[in-house]
This record gives C-alpha cells, sequence and structure tokens, in this order.
C-alpha cells in the first residue's frame, strides 16, 4: 500500500472511531458557555460581597450623646454612641444584600449532588 494510501485509510478510521470525540466537542461546545457565564457570575459575585463588606466596615455610629447630672445638666462625659435612623437604615440594607448573595451562593454551589441554583445570585447581582 502507498503511503498516501496508508495515510487516507487512517483518515477514514479516525473519522469512523470518532464517536466519542464527536460528543465530547458537541457537549464541551454547548456547555461551555453556560460554565463561563456560572464563573462570570460567581467573580461578580464574590467582588461585590467585598464591596458590600468594605463599605460595612467603614459605617460608624453617627450620633455622639453626652450624659447629664440628676437636674438635667450636661456633665460632658460622652455615653456609647448610637446610630441615626438613616444610618441604621442603610447599615440593615447592606447586611440584608450580603445575606442574600451569601444565601445566592449557597444555592449556586449547593454541594455534593445538589442541584445548583444560580438564580437568586444572578438576581441580587443583576439589582445593583
Amino acid at each position: 500500500m502507498l503511503k498516501h494510501q496508508l495515510v487516507k485509510k487512517r483518515i477514514t478510521d479516525v473519522i469512523n472511531s470518532s464517536t466519542d470525540e464527536v460528543y465530547s466537542r458537541v457537549i464541551k461546545n454547548l456547555a461551555g458557555p453556560i460554565i463561563e457565564k456560572r464563573a462570570k457570575l460567581l467573580e461578580k459575585g464574590i467582588e461585590r460581597i467585598e464591596q458590600l463588606e468594605k463599605e460595612l466596615n467603614k459605617m460608624k455610629p453617627d450620633v455622639v450623646h453626652y450624659s447629664s447630672d440628676a437636674e438635667g445638666n450636661p456633665t460632658g462625659l460622652k455615653i456609647p454612641a448610637a446610630w441615626s435612623e438613616d444610618q441604621y437604615k442603610k447599615r440593615k440594607a447592606i447586611e440584608d444584600q450580603l445575606s442574600k448573595l451569601h444565601k445566592g451562593f449557597d444555592t449556586a454551589l449547593p454541594g455534593k449532588g445538589g442541584v445548583p441554583d444560580y438564580s437568586l445570585l444572578e438576581q441580587m447581582l443583576d439589582k445593583k
């Protein structure tokens, strides 16, 4: 058998035995974009959690109180700081967002045997 005929025969053999490789490539091509989308979503979620945690750590009570004596005269002594209603609501909103993002990660990455659901995480990140 001539060399070019041998090459042609091998090509035919490879094509005829390529079923598993064809399946693998089709699966990879169809699943690839979904996997990429999910990976980007998780990356974006991590970035958002880090951003919210930084905001939360920067927040401090914004109202300072001073004590007074029995007659109501100021003593000049500071008592523990407090949160204004506005600042409290901002802090609570950030904490709620963090809680929902963490829940989104829990449903997206349920662990062995669980069915991943990225919808809550996607919904939280679209709200931003």
